[in-house]
């Protein structure tokens, strides 16, 4: 999923849900980044669907898909396959017949009264918040479980009797050392669980999560894109000079040095300049294109499309002449 292929499809949401600012839509969905794209939090304000994402870490306990809908439908699916393979001995399943049996794991699976379940197993609809237990909610401890003790000593012991047993290289017993007298958990102790935002050298931001498209939301997501926009910007000024090429030749270094003053001088309100005749961008430019400027509308051009040799002095383009 990309976030030009979910603005396609909320657009189809909207129309076959005849969703309006009247007649309010509540979309569910996971928080992927396709999802919270300026222009679809827009086309979802501006058509009455409020958009909720669900919290991070959860959608096996709130999403209906995951909760009751994949599993049956990879059984059905599996049976299917099964099913064909008996019937047709010695072939395999090809891509040609995924469609096929994946549709009849679909009809079983896909029924009006699994949907109503599902939704009403959520706690999505009829409207439960009390569907979840206290113990849910807790953070996941699967790797702070301790070792249990007795299990652990049974372990440790049978170890050691185990390295006992075996005879030394040098022709010493190693049983009376204290070297085996060290635990195994002291030497590799279980692994404890970092706790989320303690690992300093870790970017990774926390997405959006609730209702993505109330107006607070969408106006510090639109700052956020005109920010991004400026440093692309900046950056791409950057390329540009950086692009810039001066001729080494004695006869027109002065001129190249002065058409890069009088560009940078130009660009340092604008990120970038265009063809006059062909409207291409500077930063697009292959490199050595020479460049030349109008001295009357102080507009650029390739000196190839003006059909200017590199060292004219003086230029004034079709338009003002």
């Amino acid at each position: 999923m990309t976030s030009e292929i979910f603005c396609k499809w909320l657009k189809h949401f909207v129309r076959y849900t005849k969703a309006s600012n009247e007649n309010k839509t509540l979309l569910l969905l996971d928080g992927h980044s396709s999802h919270k794209s300026l222009e679809s939090l827009q086309i979802a304000k501006e058509n009455g669907v409020i958009v909720f994402c669900f919290p991070a870490h959860c959608s096996h306990h709130v999403q209906p898909l995951d909760v009751g809908f994949f599993r049956p439908l990879h059984t059905y699916f599996d049976q299917e396959i099964q099913l064909w393979l008996r019937q047709n001995p010695g072939k395999a399943v090809t891509q040609f017949k995924i469609a096929g049996l994946l549709n009849q794991a679909y009809l079983k699976s896909a029924v009006p009264s699994n949907a109503i379940n599902l939704f009403k197993k959520t706690g999505i609809h009829p409207f439960n918040p009390h569907v979840f237990e206290d113990w849910q909610f807790a953070p996941a401890l699967a790797t702070d479980k301790q070792i249990s003790e007795t299990r652990g000593d049974i372990n440790e012991n049978q170890m050691e009797l185990d390295i006992q047993d075996q005879p030394s290289t040098s022709g010493h017993n190693l049983s009376s050392s204290s070297v085996f007298d060290i635990s195994v958990k002291e030497i590799l102790p279980p692994p404890q669980a970092i706790a989320i935002g303690a690992d300093k050298g870790s970017k990774r931001k926390r997405g959006k999560t609730g209702h993505l498209n109330s107006t607070p939301e969408i106006s510090e997501l639109k700052d956020k894109v005109i920010e991004k926009e400026i440093k692309l910007r900046k950056q791409q000024g950057r390329a540009v000079k950086r692009k810039l090429v001066i001729a080494n030749n004695d006869d027109s270094s002065d001129e190249d040095e002065t058409i890069l003053e009088e560009f940078l001088g130009r660009e340092k309100d604008e990120s970038d300049a265009s063809c006059l005749y062909c409207n291409e961008l500077f930063s697009q430019s292959r490199a050595r294109e020479k460049w030349i400027k109008c001295q009357l509308c102080q507009s650029w051009c390739h000196n190839l499309c003006a059909s200017v040799s590199y060292r004219c002095k003086t230029f004034i383009c079709e338009l003002c002449s």
